[in-house]
């Protein structure tokens, strides 16, 4: 595994990480069960992925829960990023919020305490900015980011804090969407924001499995992108010769050499096992600007953000309540 700083921040982090979604099981269908995420998990920290990331509305609590118990044999030897729900983000929820998660983690401390999205527009953004401070002050958590920021809020958003900074903004960013890079990344990389990228092989559809059969599959515009890049695909399965792996792995060592953090989801080991293997892939600059050329149009997908911020928080909570989570 290889390993690099992370920002702002001084840690030193594996070049990609374990999305935790799949431990809630919720949304990602019936073909593994909670053993076969666990085992997969625990591979991947055997073999030297040391960030973890996770969030309270995953199987509403759940996916937090799994984590912790897995916490228990690894000691303070991974860094661990949640998230707040966007409607959990306001000044009377966000310390209850992050007590729970840090409770069903079984940690003294969050190292990095995200928004999962930002607020609705009948919430100051400003007193979300300052209750996190407050709970870095506590000792509750260590680092504030963001995610599913666009250019305009994540300013906003850093202009309310006084005394520590954004350190973080966890986007959905693979091959087939690449809006980030428009205006948002390059904010982002001037000002040491890392990239955490959600959904880096499109939940699959990088993989070159492109029937959307799981409900967060179906809400991902990936899987109609990808049936019409020929020219993508016919790259990936040339380079998949050149450097002996899958496309997928392709598509995550792409991401690491544009300097973004990819955290792809698990169910099984050998899932884990290609991920790490994707570690080891340094792309030729002739590769990444081919990827890059083919890819190209993708730069226009517009920036989504995951609930319309005009949408109060209370009808929010009572939409996730009724799903149990995602």
């Amino acid at each position: 595994m290889r390993y690099r700083t992370f920002g702002k921040t001084g840690e030193k982090i594996s070049v990609l990480g374990i999305g935790a979604w799949q431990a809630g099981l919720k949304s990602w269908g019936k073909d593994y069960t909670l053993n076969d995420v666990k085992e997969a998990i625990r591979f991947a920290l055997d073999n030297g992925v040391n960030f973890i990331d996770t969030a309270e509305i995953y199987g509403n609590g759940r996916s937090e829960e799994v984590i912790g118990g897995i916490l228990r044999d690894y000691g303070d030897n991974i860094f661990i990023a949640t998230k707040i729900s966007g409607f959990n983000a306001t000044t009377k929820r966000i310390f209850e919020s992050a007590k729970r998660s840090r409770g069903r983690l079984g940690i003294d401390a969050i190292d990095l305490y995200q928004v999962h999205w930002p607020p609705s527009i009948y919430t100051d953004i400003c007193k979300t900015a300052r209750a996190l401070e407050k709970l870095v002050d506590n000792g509750i958590i260590r680092y504030i980011g963001v995610s599913n920021f666009d250019l305009d809020i994540l300013k906003k958003f850093r202009e309310c804090l006084k005394k520590y900074d954004v350190i973080s903004n966890q986007l959905q960013y693979n091959l087939l969407n690449r809006g980030v890079e428009k205006r948002l990344y390059p904010y982002m990389k001037m000002e040491g924001i890392e990239l955490i990228a959600w959904s880096p092989i499109a939940k699959g559809a990088l993989a070159g499995k492109f029937k959307a059969n799981t409900f967060a599959k179906k809400m991902d515009p990936s899987f109609k992108r990808a049936k019409e890049a020929k020219k993508l695909f016919e790259i990936l399965n040339r380079l998949t010769n050149k450097y002996n792996c899958k496309m997928h792995q392709i598509a995550l060592a792409w991401l690491i050499a544009k300097g973004a953090l990819p955290i792809p989801g698990v169910k099984r080991v050998g899932q884990a096992m290609e991920n790490i293997g994707a570690a080891d892939i340094i792309l030729d600059d002739n590769d990444i600007y081919m990827l890059d050329e083919s890819s190209s149009k993708y730069i226009e997908v517009k920036f989504g953000g995951v609930m319309p911020r005009i949408v109060p928080n209370w009808m929010q909570r009572i939409i996730i309540g009724l799903l149990g989570g995602v």
